[in-house]
Order: structure tokens, then C-alpha cells, then sequence
């Protein structure tokens, strides 16, 4: 964010079998509500899948990170990816 004042929405996640079930999105809504109580820009990383939940609150990626994995590891993925998502001033304070 360079410099620039903002809600920094660390973490924002549920258990697979919690997924789905609005728990996530509880959360994800009150650091909203901060941020535009405060007029100021909320920052998330997400993973490409998470991206369309995030833009759908209006958030918008900025930039990627793409780290190429060596060997697959477990899960049979080649990349990592993660996208770093700002959501901006919404003006309405």
C-alpha cells in the first residue's frame, strides 16, 4: 500500500467442511464496514480461487504473485499464486 492508510484484512479464511456457510463472509463484511467508517482503503491477498468473492465485494486485484514450485510437492501444483486485491475509497463519508 505504500504509505497510504488502510485496513490490512490479514487472514480471512474457514475449515473446508465451514466453507460455504457464511462464517468467512461475517467477518469479511465488518473489516468492509471499518474501512468505509474510516474512508480508507482495505487490503487482502487471495488465492486465484477466493478472487471472485473479493471483486464481487469490490475489491480489485492490483498485482500477482506467481512463484514457480519445484517437484509438485503433495498437491500436484506446479505454481503457487497469490493475488493482492485493494479495495478503494467507496467517498461516501
Amino acid at each position: 500500500m505504500r504509505g497510504r492508510k488502510h485496513w490490512y484484512l490479514e487472514l480471512v479464511a474457514a475449515i473446508p467442511e465451514e466453507q460455504g456457510k457464511g462464517a468467512t463472509g461475517i467477518f469479511l463484511i465488518w473489516g468492509i464496514r471499518k474501512a468505509d467508517e474510516e474512508d480508507t482503503e482495505t487490503y487482502l491477498e487471495a488465492s486465484p480461487d477466493g478472487k471472485p468473492i473479493y471483486e464481487h465485494c469490490g475489491f480489485e486485484e492490483v498485482e500477482r504473485l506467481v512463484v514457480l514450485l519445484e517437484g509438485k510437492g503433495n498437491t500436484g501444483e506446479k505454481e503457487f499464486v497469490e493475488c493482492f486485491m485493494v479495495r478503494p475509497l467507496t467517498g461516501k463519508n
